[in-house]
Parts: structure tokens; C-alpha cells; sequence
């Protein structure tokens, strides 16, 4: 027993050598298998630092390229404006050489005259010198032309641009005042009181008439307000009839009567499909309550039947004074449209109302009649809009006026220390250049282009400044700066070294709301011999 324990323990003690063994070695793999993928990655950001060091230093090398050919052509277009001049000033030189001696042979002749007395050959001696001055004149304002400088300290160059901002197409003002309406229509009324029968649905159709007002809020929810004049048929028990047929008759007896009603419209079809203001034709819930009034019983046959076979206990008594009861009604609406303005409306509603409106009570709560209307409907337009049912205003081409007017031209002169005109408008709260503020950033970048000896100071402002939040406006503001210098270097190739930035801590424009378009960033011209701050370059 004691061999085979011994045995057991030692077969115990080789399996877990085994198993620690395995499990160093798959930590291990795993270790080596993990500081290869590290390598990896990291080999990866190396190469891609590599391409974006090497992408950089093209796009410098590029840009110092094509600075250098600019100032060549300068130079070169400066070179031969230089021997244009000197050729002009040479011209000049000769013209008032031979203006002088023209000159002076005129004021000779006028003194002669006047010594003769010959007033006439005096003033033509005269006139002549003017015209020679007056020439002479003309000439040094054109060879000053020539020979002008192309550059002052105080006026360096114009460009005239118009902005032509994209407008955006958008419903400035949406659908007012809803949807208004009111119909006319006919169709049939069926009592379903005591003892209705089912031929009573053919042979009991009575004319009804309708008159209706209402107004849908939305596509979905609205309510109309339903005046009606139903005439009615209910009839008396079948076992009168058979008992005393010359007393009962066909059993049937007519009435009428006026109905007020105001009833919530669901438009179920809207609400699950969506609104489409030329869709043929919508399903709708119609559901609500009113009053009615009955009125018109056939008094004379009534009054027999109510003595029939006494007056104390007639045999189906009814009442024909009628009375006023509270209705309530649900149903269906099917609305057809014909035209703009024009609907077909058809209406089944069954209606549940005091079981005494016939003039009989047979112990029940409650009943029923049903309605079938066939109204047309005329929507109205919503005012000054002009607009029927749902239908959107037409679109309209809205730029907002902070961004830019769609057809103003600005005349930009360069004069160092000053801003330009233009100026790059930020959503309120935010920093990132869209598409629109991109667009005023094309002028500045066309600008600079067209002047490649000009530096700008590229100068951020906030929104506003609370006392309790500086730190967050100062940073958005030279955020703004920012964003607008790397983008005329990455995607105009603009030299860095002609730009640099600076915040202050004055709003440009207040603003009322979020997401509202601010001017936030303005341009300052430097004078081109000015040194930019290091902290400033690349």
C-alpha cells in the first residue's frame, strides 16, 4: 500500500513539472509573438513618419521653387521696365531740349512784335510759346508713368474680385397657419334601433346633407366641425304588425333630425407612409361626439298607434316629441383628391347615442345609427403664402448675411498695417473651416498669390469674453488663427514665412446662438521688409 501511494505522489509531482514546463513556453511564445507585432507596429509608424517627412520637404522644396521663379520674373519684368524708363527719360531729354529752343525763338518773335507795335503777331507769338509749354508738359506725365515706381510703402497694388458665394438652397420659412377647409356633401342615414332588419339597409336609406368646417394642424392630426340634417326611418315590432296590420301598417315610421359634431381627424396614411402633398388618396380615423335633436315624427300615425288598443297601454307605444341627446361617433374617411384645392371625402361613421332618440325604448342604453357621406372639400390658401394643404414654400437661395453678400464687389488696396476686407467667418463655439468659410479663404489665398512680396498677419478673435472662461475663448481664438494659416500653406502652398498668427481678446461680431456664422479671423498687410517672429515660422 505503501509502494503505490509513493508511486502515485511521484507520477503527481512529474505531471505538474510538465505542465509548469507548457505553460513557459506558450508564455513565452506568447511574449515573443506579442514584441514581434510591437516591432511591426512600430517599424509602421516609422515608415509612415518617413513618408510624411519626405511629402513635407517636396512640398517646401516646391514652394521655395516657385518663390524663386517669382522673384526672377520680378526682377526680370523690373529690369526691363528699368530701360523702358531710361529710354523714356533719354526721349524727355531730347523733347525739351528742342521745346526749349522752340520756346525761345517764340518769346523772340513776341518781342519784336511788341517792339513794331504789332499786337496781333504778339499774342500769336505767345500762343505759340503755351502750346509748346502744354506739349512739353504732357510729355514729362507720360514718361512719369513709365518710370514710376511699382511699389510704395503706402500702396503696393489693387485687385478688384466680386464674391460670388454659392447660395444655399433651403425653406427660410416653412408651411403657416396649417390647413383650412370646408365642405359640402350628401349621402344616406340608417337607423339601427329596435327592431332593424337587414333589408332595412336597402329599402330604409334615407337622405342626409352635410356641412362641414375644419383645419389639419399637420399632415397627421386636425379636426372638423360637421352640421347635419338626417332623415330617418325606425319601425315598430314585427308581432304588431302581423296582430293588427290595418292599425301597424309596413310598421314603419319616419323622423328627423339636426346633428352638431366636432370630430379629431387621423390621417393613418400620412402617418405611416409620410406626407406627399400629390398622393390620390389617404385613409383617415375620424372619431368624436356632438348633439342631436330629433324632431318630425309622423304625429298622426304615431298618435294612433299610441291609443292602440287604449291609451293607458297601447300595444308599441312611441314618442313623438322628440328630444336632445348626446352622440358620439367613429369611423373611416377616404379623401380623393380632384385637384388643388378640391377633395371627394367619403365618410362612414357609426354613431351611438341615447336609446330613447327614436321615440322607443325597449330597456337598452344605448343606439346606433350610421352615416355614408360623400362630401367635396375646398381647401383654402394659408395667407400670404398662398399655399394650399401642406405644401412647402418654394425654395429659396438664402446666404446668410454674416457670410457674405452674393453680389458685392470689394476693392482690396494693400496698405501695410491695415486689414483687408476680408474676413473668414467661423460658426460660433468652433474653429473648422467649412466649405463656405473655405470659399472666402480662395480670395485671400488668390490674393497673396497675385502679390508674392506681401506678408499678412493672420489675427484670430473669439466670440465673446465671459469673465469666467478667458483661457477657453483665448484658445479658440488662436485656434481659428491657426487653422486658417495651415490651410493657405497645405492647400494653397502659400510661404509659411510670409505668414504668421496672433490672437487678441475682442469679438469681431457678437453673436445671438450656437451654430450662428461669426467673422472671427481678419488679415493684417505687413510691410514685406518686416521680420516675422521665430516663434511665428516653420
Amino acid at each position: 500500500m505503501k509502494i503505490v501511494t509513493t508511486r502515485s505522489n511521484g507520477m503527481a509531482k512529474m505531471l505538474m513539472v510538465v505542465f509548469l514546463l507548457m505553460c513557459g513556453l506558450m508564455v513565452s511564445a506568447q511574449t515573443d509573438g506579442s514584441s514581434k507585432n510591437a516591432d511591426k507596429e512600430r517599424a509602421r509608424a516609422e515608415e509612415y513618419a518617413l513618408k510624411v517627412a519626405e511629402q513635407r520637404l517636396k512640398n517646401e522644396m516646391k514652394m521655395q521653387m516657385k518663390q524663386e521663379a517669382e522673384r526672377a520674373s520680378a526682377a526680370a519684368k523690373a529690369k526691363k521696365a528699368a530701360k523702358k524708363a531710361a529710354k523714356a527719360e533719354k526721349k524727355l531729354a531730347k523733347a525739351e531740349a528742342k521745346a526749349s529752343k522752340k520756346i525761345a525763338k517764340a518769346e523772340a518773335e513776341a518781342a519784336k512784335a511788341k517792339a513794331k507795335g504789332d499786337t496781333k503777331a504778339v499774342a500769336k507769338a505767345e500762343k505759340k510759346a503755351a502750346e509748346i509749354a502744354e506739349k512739353l508738359s504732357d510729355k514729362k506725365q507720360e514718361v512719369e508713368v513709365v518710370t514710376a515706381r511699382p511699389a510704395t510703402p503706402t500702396e503696393v497694388a489693387r485687385a478688384t474680385y466680386t464674391y460670388m458665394q454659392p447660395a444655399v438652397v433651403e425653406n427660410k420659412n416653412k408651411h403657416k397657419h396649417g390647413d383650412w377647409f370646408y365642405g359640402l356633401g350628401f349621402g344616406f342615414s340608417q337607423s339601427l334601433a329596435e327592431n332593424a332588419k337587414g333589408e332595412d339597409f336597402i329599402t330604409h336609406q334615407m337622405p342626409s346633407f352635410d356641412l362641414l368646417f375644419g383645419h389639419n394642424f399637420s399632415p397627421v392630426f386636425g379636426f372638423k366641425v360637421t352640421g347635419s340634417l338626417n332623415m330617418q326611418v325606425s319601425r315598430c315590432s314585427e308581432a304588431a304588425v302581423k296582430a293588427m296590420p290595418e292599425i301597424y301598417g309596413n310598421g314603419r315610421y319616419s323622423y328627423r333630425l339636426i346633428s352638431g359634431s366636432m370630430s379629431g381627424i387621423l390621417n393613418l396614411t400620412n402617418a405611416f407612409f409620410g406626407y406627399d402633398v400629390n398622393r390620390p388618396m389617404t385613409w383617415s380615423l375620424v372619431f368624436g361626439a356632438g348633439m342631436i335633436k330629433t324632431f318630425n315624427f309622423e304625429t298622426d300615425k304615431l298618435a294612433l298607434w299610441n291609443r292602440t288598443p287604449t291609451a293607458e297601454k297601447p300595444y308599441y307605444p312611441v314618442d313623438g316629441d322628440g328630444g336632445n341627446y348626446v352622440v358620439g361617433h367613429a369611423g373611416f374617411q377616404i379623401d380623393v383628391r380632384l385637384n388643388e384645392p378640391w377633395d371627394l371625402s367619403i365618410d362612414l361613421r357609426a354613431n351611438a347615442t341615447d336609446n330613447k332618440y327614436n321615440g322607443v325604448s325597449n330597456g337598452n342604453n344605448i343606439d346606433f345609427y350610421v352615416d355614408l357621406m360623400v362630401n367635396f372639400v375646398y381647401h383654402f390658401t394659408n395667407g400670404k403664402q398662398k399655399l394650399r394643404r401642406f405644401r412647402e414654400p418654394p425654395k429659396k437661395a438664402f446666404v446668410d448675411p454674416v457670410l457674405i453678400d452674393n453680389t458685392r464687389t470689394y476693392r482690396e488696396t494693400v496698405r501695410y498695417g491695415e486689414s483687408m476686407y476680408t474676413e473668414i467667418p467661423f460658426y460660433a463655439g468652433f474653429y473648422y473651416l467649412n466649405t463656405a468659410s473655405s470659399k472666402r479663404l480662395d480670395y485671400v489665398a488668390r490674393f497673396l498669390k497675385e502679390h508674392p512680396l506681401v506678408n499678412v498677419n493672420i489675427v484670430g478673435h473669439p466670440d465673446i469674453i465671459p469673465d469666467d472662461d478667458e483661457e477657453y475663448h483665448r484658445v479658440l481664438a488662436q485656434k481659428r488663427a491657426e487653422v486658417v494659416r495651415e490651410a493657405l500653406i497645405t492647400k494653397y502652398q502659400i510661404d509659411p514665412t510670409r505668414l504668421r498668427t496672433s490672437h487678441v481678446e475682442k469679438a469681431l461680431q457678437p453673436f445671438k446662438t450656437l451654430r450662428e456664422w461669426v467673422p472671427a479671423v481678419n488679415f493684417i498687410m505687413e510691410d514685406p521688409g518686416s521680420e516675422i517672429p521665430s516663434s511665428d515660422k516653420d
